[in-house]
């Protein structure tokens, strides 16, 4: 599509610029807010002021469900050609033997259940949220230590979001190469 502002061809981005907007307007200069947002996705005790404060904040209408787009990302008939994205599509299984596929993908389904239980927190945060302390198996350590990672991750890319115009997609790729360093 081409932008007539400045005659450049513009892809379309999963996140919309009203989304994007959204993010400002809720979270710049507010990093208190991400905090709050990732001890509750972590299954942590809120405080009543906690709770009351995220229950406002997640009033916001579309917040939920814009946090869950980048959390926990779904096929989508909507999508931009080549956004296509679900959390499934990045488990590696090449190269690994049965039971290594096998538990990457158990591990996978582990996260994903673990995200569910983080967003319904965030919709209701009476809720308790995720467990991560449970007994570990190895492929109960590779979902927990998962999902800590994406939802860190994750919140780094809202952080930033929330304080540029910057493309997600873009940001992810720098994230991703500075954390190789």
């Amino acid at each position: 599509m081409a932008d007539n502002n400045n005659s450049q061809t513009v892809q379309e981005a999963r996140i919309s610029d009203k989304e994007k907007a959204l993010l400002r307007a809720t979270f710049s200069g507010q990093d208190e807010l991400l905090v709050l947002t990732r001890n509750a996705l972590f299954g942590y005790k809120l405080l009543d002021h906690e709770k009351k404060l995220l229950k406002d904040l997640y009033r916001t209408e579309g917040l939920v469900a814009l946090m869950r787009k980048i959390l926990l990302p779904e096929l989508d008939r909507d999508n931009p050609i080549g956004q296509s994205i679900d959390l499934f599509l990045t488990v590696d299984v090449v190269g690994k033997d049965e039971y290594q596929q096998k538990q990457a993908i158990e591990a996978r389904k582990i996260m994903v259940e673990l995200l569910e239980s983080g967003l319904a927190r965030l919709a209701d945060v009476e809720t308790t949220g995720p467990e991560l302390h449970f007994k570990f198996t190895p492929t109960g350590l590779i979902a927990r230590n998962t999902y800590i990672t994406h939802v860190e991750m994750q919140l780094r890319v809202i952080m930033i979001l929330a304080k540029s115009n910057e493309e997600p997609e873009a940001i992810m790729k720098r994230l991703a190469k500075n954390s190789a360093k």
